[in-house]
């Protein structure tokens, strides 16, 4: 696979009855090296030169904690500094942890729904590491209202599509879709 200015194109590669490998059937291959060897110094008819790999995804990495109480913080170094979203069962708040690092409070309603459905999203998230989807940074569970605290995006996505994002290019919106397919397969 490559991209060539907003075209991005691949090459599949076959594997024939007998054993071999090709992408064009007039040029066969005993093995996958012998293949990649000869289309990285030759072209012979592909668009271009396939002279480096593609970036291999990263695979999420999962958390090695073992107690849930080592995700519990007291509250009382959350500070709320405004309300940017709010949706049925709760509403989302910037703030900061410890005065200093700047976080996402999700704050559950009183009586809009079951404490351990609003957790279920942060039992979730504790197992996660991966740099395209939002950190879990802790949770407060002793007291009410129950809080989720995350890492805080600077703008979401729907907000920068309407606005700024109206200028993107076909190759940037490939880009943040990509980004979007990176956080989501995690899950396959």
């Amino acid at each position: 696979m490559f991209r060539e200015d907003d075209c991005v194109k691949h090459y599949r590669i076959r594997q024939l009855d007998q054993g071999g490998y090709f992408i064009a059937r007039r040029r066969p291959f005993t093995t996958l090296q012998d293949l990649i060897a000869y289309y990285t110094n030759d072209a012979d008819g592909l668009c271009v030169q396939l002279t480096k790999p593609c970036v291999k995804c990263e695979v999420p990495q999962t958390s090695t904690f073992t107690y849930d109480d080592q995700w519990e913080i007291d509250r009382r170094s959350v500070l709320f500094i405004k309300q940017i979203g709010a949706g049925q069962f709760g509403e989302v708040w910037e703030g900061r942890w410890n005065s200093t690092v700047p976080v996402a409070v999700k704050k559950l309603k009183s009586g809009t729904a079951d404490p351990a459905d609003f957790l279920a999203e942060a039992h979730i998230m504790k197992k996660l590491r991966h740099p395209k989807l939002l950190t879990l940074y802790a949770v407060c569970t002793k007291d009410q209202p129950i809080l989720i605290v995350t890492e805080l995006m600077q703008e979401n996505l729907l907000s920068f599509l309407q606005g700024k994002g109206r200028q993107c290019n076909l190759t940037h919106l490939v880009e943040i879709a990509a980004q979007v397919c990176l956080g989501e397969y995690y899950g396959f």
